[in-house]
């Protein structure tokens, strides 16, 4: 903390009075002062800070987790970062010291600024470098972990919710259209089940097939008729009943 003028050695950017405002504003999320606030609190620390070491209340939400994404800060295992490293990685990103870009090795760039403080302050501990310059492995957690996560879960979202908008605006549209320009007659709108007419090439089927049938049993009537015609001969009144079954009966020898 000492040292916090020459690292913002250009004034006209930062000064030792935006420490001032970094303490207090701190002071607020850690009342009692462990030097630790929670990863999600970091979100509106940078909103409640100005400009430059802080984002500003009216920062857009995507500028301040672009921000966090830059930091990168290393989650401890109860989610919390820490005071030293927060403001070393508002200052690093502020000021653009040692920050990867472009595909550049994190890495590298860390390692490097660890070897420049190094050699201008040797009296430093390890864990002092350790806390200002966080070391950490690919797969440790950290902030711009996690907010990217935040990011892309949120753009789904948004994504989502414009296509289920757009499909809405289509669906309700769409009928639109189709009664403008094929408005549906009234035998669609009627229910088949209940007031549909019958169909007329059902009723002449239907017909055709009942006057064929008629046809037909009335040919088989008449056939009939002339056989019994043939086998009893032409009645008159003149003769008998017991004649006919005499003339109908089979021949036989007495």
């Amino acid at each position: 903390m000492d040292n916090f003028e020459y690292l913002t050695r250009d004034s006209s950017i930062l000064g030792p009075h935006h420490l001032d405002e970094y303490v207090r504003v701190w002071a607020e999320y850690d009342p009692a002062a462990r030097g630790r606030i929670h990863y999600k609190d970091m979100y509106s620390l940078l909103r409640v800070i100005s400009p430059p070491l802080g984002l500003g209340k009216k920062c857009p939400h995507r500028v301040a987790c672009k921000r966090l994404l830059r930091m990168d800060l290393p989650v401890a295992d109860d989610n919390s970062v820490h005071f030293n490293s927060t403001l070393m990685a508002l200052i690093r990103t502020a000021l653009d010291i040692k920050i990867a870009k472009g595909g550049a090795d994190k890495h590298q760039m860390d390692r490097e600024l660890r070897k420049e403080m190094m050699s201008i302050w040797p009296n430093l501990s390890q864990k002092t470098i350790d806390l200002l310059v966080t070391p950490h492995k690919s797969t440790d957690l950290t902030v711009g972990k996690i907010y990217a996560a935040m990011m892309i879960m949120e753009y789904y979202r948004q994504s989502k919710a414009k296509k289920l908008q757009l499909l809405r605006e289509e669906q309700n549209r769409t009928p639109l259209l189709f009664q403008r320009m094929e408005p549906p007659s009234p035998t669609q709108e009627m229910d088949p089940g209940q007031n549909a007419l019958p169909d007329p090439q059902h009723i002449s089927g239907n017909g055709l097939a009942q006057d064929g049938i008629m046809k037909e049993s009335q040919s088989w009537v008449t056939d009939r008729a002339q056989k019994m015609f043939q086998q009893t001969g032409a009645w008159s009144p003149e003769r008998g009943h017991s004649e006919e079954i005499e003339d109908t009966r089979p021949n036989s020898q007495v």
